[in-house]
């Protein structure tokens, strides 16, 4: 009895979350210029509402780790860089609510207190958010979801976002080793 119970729950369980997942991606189809990104809709303005917090414990631990490997590699004589990913909801923020991501969003914030940081600290820093939202924004209308840079389940980047992530990655180390020979 218990687990013809505990059956039914996970059905209507998942029938409820269907349901309410079907709910935002009607609101945010009527608003949106992306009809077939709507299915994010709820990720996005969830995680919009986060706070960055750079007196927090976590970003404090983040710049000591961040100067202790420069600090390593350094020692070794390599050149130390940090590689800035973006979740997937601030990347298709513009394309699912039809407006760039206030500056209060907590991705811009720590995005740019990262940028601040390694400036100020002598680390380059390569961001991975133009590469991939000008890829975004360069798809034909209707976006087609096997187009995208992330899975559809589980926000991480596919293929597609990694190959775009290795190319940024080329491109600034090319631009450097160019500059570099300039310089000679």
């Amino acid at each position: 009895m218990n687990a013809l119970a505990d059956l039914i729950k996970r059905h209507l369980g998942l029938k409820l979350a269907d349901m309410n997942e079907q709910m935002w991606v009607s609101h945010c189809q009527s608003r949106n210029r992306e009809p077939s990104l709507a299915v994010y809709c709820r990720e996005i303005t969830t995680a919009a509402k986060s706070i960055f917090d750079a007196h927090s414990i976590a970003w404090q631990t983040t710049k000591d780790s961040i100067l202790k490997a420069r600090n390593i590699a350094r020692q070794r004589g390599a050149e130390f860089m940090v590689l800035l990913y973006h979740q997937r909801d601030f990347i298709y923020y513009e394309k699912v609510i039809g407006e760039p991501p206030p500056s209060s969003h907590y991705e811009f914030m720590a995005s740019q207190t990262m940028k601040d940081f390694c400036q100020q600290n002598g680390i380059a820093l390569i961001d991975t958010y133009g590469p991939l939202t000008t890829y975004l924004n360069g798809l034909a209308q209707p976006v087609a979801l096997t187009s995208l840079p992330f899975f559809r389940r589980d926000g991480h980047m596919n293929e597609i976002g990694q190959r775009l992530v290795a190319q940024t990655v080329l491109d600034y180390i090319e631009s450097r080793q160019h500059s570099e020979y300039a310089k000679k």
